[in-house]
């Protein structure tokens, strides 16, 4: 197995021409940051649709849809605040 089949990590590696190459490799960043934000807004949105389910003995999918449409409409009237 040759170097070059090793995709994702960070390594050096001469061709016939003696040229070296650098594979790029995924560097913490804010994208890695923004995917972290996503996976917490995910648990708070887990917690939320578990209470609605114990609290109005719906299905998840129920509680789910009406989690979205709540934030659609929060969404919708904080633009209308923001833009009359």
């Amino acid at each position: 197995m040759d170097q070059s089949s090793s995709i994702g990590h960070s390594e050096k590696m001469e061709d016939e021409n003696e040229n070296e190459f650098v594979f790029p490799t995924e560097n913490p960043s804010e994208d890695d940051e923004e995917k972290e934000k996503i996976v917490d807004i995910g648990e708070e949105n887990e917690a939320k649709i578990r209470a609605i389910v114990y609290q109005t003995n719906v299905s998840k999918d129920e509680a789910l849809q009406a989690l979205q449409a709540a934030n659609y409409d929060v969404i919708r009237a904080i633009k209308n605040i923001v833009m009359p």
